[in-house]
């Protein structure tokens, strides 16, 4: 029943792709393919360390994205996922090394199928099904220069414990206000202080081999 439609559609992809070879000579530019393994992001918080999540939800997505062509992968640890403080706040100190564990595993794996790992160590976004609301009380007790050295202790224990490809420490610095109260977070000069902040003590602690990137929304007006 379909075979007229398939064979419009392959004369069409076929006259692409021969117009495409036409007028190139080959090469592939060396981007990475990194699409996000959203099963092993951090705001799904404790639904990561059940006895079977890893196996049966995270390996098998790394898997599908590798069969699809993907050459690394992009994972969120968001502060405060890797801030120790944290677990203290919550009244749950050994939780912290939990995350860890469950991370550098993960980077293993990700090595181990000749991928690249890119990490957006930033804030958490709230999301249907995750577990954000766990870290908003936090968030709030938080003055500015406690959320800075707490993005940047964040952002160094990943470098320092999972080693990633990539980092990107500011994403969204307008929707990362919002989700978290600071508000600070809506004027430019602040935003430059907290990346500063983050690259200061990545620096002072001699973290190398980590490219680190920032950005900003294409929506943001100012």
């Amino acid at each position: 029943v379909y075979q007229d439609l398939y064979n419009t559609l392959t004369t069409q992809i076929a006259g692409f792709d021969a117009a495409v070879k036409a007028g190139w000579n080959g090469s592939s530019y060396p981007y990475l393919n990194a699409p996000q393994l959203a099963a092993a992001g951090s705001t799904q918080y404790t639904a990561l360390l059940g006895n079977t999540y890893y196996t049966y939800a995270v390996i098998p997505q790394l898997d599908e994205l590798k069969a699809l062509g993907a050459n690394a992968v992009t994972i969120h640890i968001d502060f405060p996922t890797f801030y120790q403080p944290f677990y203290t706040y919550i009244g749950n100190p050994s939780q912290y090394q939990q995350f860890v564990s469950f991370y550098q595993q993960l980077a293993q794996d990700v090595r181990a199928r000749g991928m690249k790992l890119v990490v957006e160590a930033t804030s958490p976004m709230p999301l249907a099904g995750d577990q954000f609301s766990v870290f908003q009380p936090y968030f709030a007790s938080l003055s500015w220069s406690a959320y800075m050295t707490g993005r940047a202790a964040n952002a160094l224990a990943v470098a320092e414990l999972i080693q990633p490809d990539y980092m990107t420490v500011m994403g969204e610095p307008d929707t990362e206000a919002t989700a978290t109260g600071q508000t600070n977070l809506n004027n430019l000069t602040d935003v430059i202080q907290l990346v500063q902040k983050v690259l200061t003590t990545l620096q002072q602690a001699g973290v190398k081999n980590v490219q680190i990137g920032a950005g900003a929304g294409t929506w943001t007006k100012n």
